[in-house]
């Protein structure tokens, strides 16, 4: 594939026998298309499935009528060592890798979120975001600890500012390197619910702040003072250095 070497790719894991993948494969071409578009003038940019079918027709059955290429099914050391070092647990998946450097590619994001769509175009090369909605990537808080916030009760001009002030403290927190995503919860819903249980963390209007760290043994912290809701980016970015006292979640 050196002819990709100088070419952002991305990698688009997916099974033909999966119907969620069948479902993506229409939503998928639109974005590849418009991202190619998108791109055209510096022609560094393309897209490969990396099969996990369990038989070869699959594969051909998936890829029929696609606009972007893919690793040839018979290339199975290739696809298993792709999978490997993406971490790829299911799928579909969609991983961003840079153009070849010093030999190799470095991973831009692991995962694009459920909530890719043509929209997001503009934001190409595609680097994490640190800071959503819990509800648009929950499971997301298993691969890293966060903070989240709470303002389920709050009117819409608070939560608009509460997402705001989020978005602030998660990019104060990945310009010092922090390994922390911020999540907002404006709406109540079966996970935010089950956190609320788990912490013992009462419904209340007032605007509310944990940090969750399930890799680390699911534990959390709650803040020991009141939080300034006028600062709040500068109360997230304050309570994820002095988190206070460690607990285990129920």
């Amino acid at each position: 594939m050196t002819s990709l070497d100088k070419k952002y790719l991305m990698l688009y894991f997916a099974a033909h026998w999966k119907s969620t993948c069948a479902d993506f494969r229409t939503k998928l071409d639109k974005i590849y298309s418009q991202l190619k578009e998108f791109r055209s003038q510096h022609n560094d940019f393309e897209l490969l499935l990396i099969s996990a079918d369990r038989y070869e027709d699959e594969y051909f059955q998936h890829l029929s009528g696609a606009p972007f290429g893919a690793v040839a099914y018979e290339d199975e050391t290739c696809r298993t060592a792709l999978i490997k070092r993406l971490k790829v647990r299911g799928v579909p998946v969609l991983a961003m890798l840079s153009p070849v450097i010093d030999g190799d590619r470095s991973i831009i994001n692991y995962q694009l979120p459920p909530s890719f769509t043509c929209s997001s175009v503009p934001d190409f090369p595609f680097h994490p975001k640190k800071c959503w909605d819990l509800k648009d990537d929950p499971l997301a808080m298993n691969e890293e600890k966060c903070i989240l916030i709470f303002c389920e009760l709050s009117d819409d001009i608070v939560q608009e500012c509460v997402k705001e002030e989020c978005v602030l403290a998660a990019n104060e927190l990945q310009l010092q390197n922090a390994k922390v995503n911020v999540f907002w919860i404006c709406d109540p819903n079966e996970v935010s619910d089950c956190i609320r249980q788990s912490t013992c963390l009462s419904l209340t209007e007032d605007i509310q702040m944990i940090l969750l760290d399930l890799p680390d043994d699911s534990t959390y912290y709650v803040p020991s003072q009141s939080i300034n809701e006028d600062m709040l980016a500068q109360e997230i970015v304050k309570f994820y250095h002095s988190p206070g006292l460690k607990r285990r979640l129920a």
